[in-house]
């Protein structure tokens, strides 16, 4: 396994990695926004932990970049801002995970090794029904024939929906097969992924991804 630490703090930095290479992971370490994406651009790595205030800008703009630049290493976000607004900023841009400073050094190894055994197990495969197409290797979705943009996340939703289509998913389901994260979900993180899904899927009174009321979801055939 080899990992990308983002980080501008030394002493945060040289603990990080001491630890990592503890548990016998090959690591890289930066301290800049733009050594983050030279390195994560031109490189391979299992998993990105990615500091968010860096000298030379945000961790966040960082994420963007790389998820536009169809880098699709597993982010984890590590950073002291612990509002509901900062870590839904870090889903919508293409993080996988957000865990908050101070941190158990148990948890972040969990988290890490939670990320990398989703990314091992990514399957090829592709999903079609009467409208839309899913294909999971080249994560590319068609509406009509027409292709749309989706982000990270909200791809990862929709490929779930699929292979559970017809069936009721319910919110706890989508949040640990989905997001896969050890706490509860932030307030309306959920609902607001659906929501953008379904304008993206012209889908806005909820006929194709239909609300069963106090449960989930369910993906129409």
């Amino acid at each position: 396994m080899r990992a990308l630490v983002v980080e501008d703090q030394p002493e945060i930095r040289e603990a990080v990695c001491m630890q990592l290479k503890s548990a016998e992971i090959t690591v890289d370490a930066v301290d800049t926004a733009r050594g983050a994406i030279f390195q994560a651009t031109t490189n391979k790595y299992s998993v990105i932990l990615l500091d968010l205030n860096l000298p030379d800008g945000d961790g966040l703009t960082v994420c963007h970049e790389l998820r536009q630049q169809l880098v699709r290493t597993p982010v984890l976000i590590l950073s002291v801002r612990d509002e509901v607004e900062d870590k839904v900023r870090g889903f919508e841009t293409g993080a996988d995970d957000y865990l908050t400073k101070p941190y158990s050094p148990l948890e972040l190894m969990a988290r890490i090794n939670a990320l990398v055994r989703r990314g091992t197990k990514q399957r090829t495969c592709i999903y079609k029904t009467r409208e839309l197409e899913l294909q999971t290797r080249a994560r590319k979705v068609l509406l009509n024939d027409e292709l749309i943009s989706l982000t990270r996340r909200e791809f990862d939703l929709l490929q779930y929906m699929l292979e559970h289509i017809g069936d009721v998913v319910t919110r706890e389901e989508l949040w640990e097969c989905v997001w896969g994260w050890d706490d509860y979900p932030l307030h309306n993180t959920i609902e607001v992924h659906v929501a953008r899904l379904r304008e993206k899927l012209q889908d806005p009174q909820g006929q194709r991804i239909q609300t069963v009321r106090g449960v989930g979801y369910r993906l129409a055939v």
